[in-house]
């Protein structure tokens, strides 16, 4: 019996850190994840239509009669498909959904990771310089917090007093 209650109490402690790990919010088997959004532009209508899963730092939104338009500086995704903004660029894109997206919420240097379908290619200027977007209509958006990002747990055990205000 001695010996059980520690195995036990560490199988438990397990189970709750394994929880609190960030998990991909997305089905890979659905999306194509060899396709950047730069080479997305550069072979437009060789990627056109395909299922494709990208990730960056929210650039810009704009709230349309139609939905929200966002523009996205995209990144690489880690396994739990967070963007990696240690690793470099991989160009820019636009996003398109069909709902309103709250700009408080969908602010200007958020993390996003998006799946949808590689719809057009849009024209437009970073800076002064003339550039070609690839449009993703979203199938779904996940907007990252904090905590996701920075891996701080999200469960906190102990005896005490909190207060907060």
């Amino acid at each position: 019996m001695r010996l059980r209650l520690p195995a036990l109490l560490l199988s438990i402690s397990w189970l709750l850190l394994a929880g609190c790990s960030s998990t991909p919010k997305f089905d890979s088997a659905r999306y194509d994840p060899a396709i950047d959004p730069a080479q997305a532009a550069a072979s437009f209508n060789v990627h056109q239509n395909k299922n494709l899963l990208w990730g960056g730092r929210l650039v810009s939104v704009a709230n349309l009669a139609d939905g929200t338009q966002l523009e996205v500086l995209a990144h690489p995704l880690t396994s739990s498909q967070i963007p990696n903004t240690n690793k470099p660029s991989t160009g820019r894109f636009i996003v398109l959904s069909g709902a309103f997206l709250e700009p408080l919420d969908f602010v200007e240097g958020r993390l996003i990771t998006v799946a949808g379908r590689l719809n057009d290619l849009q024209h437009g200027q970073v800076g002064a310089v003339q550039y070609q977007y690839p449009v993703l209509n979203s199938d779904n958006i996940y907007l990252w917090s904090n905590s996701e990002i920075d891996g701080s747990p999200r469960v906190h055990m102990g005896f005490g007093f909190f207060y907060s205000n």
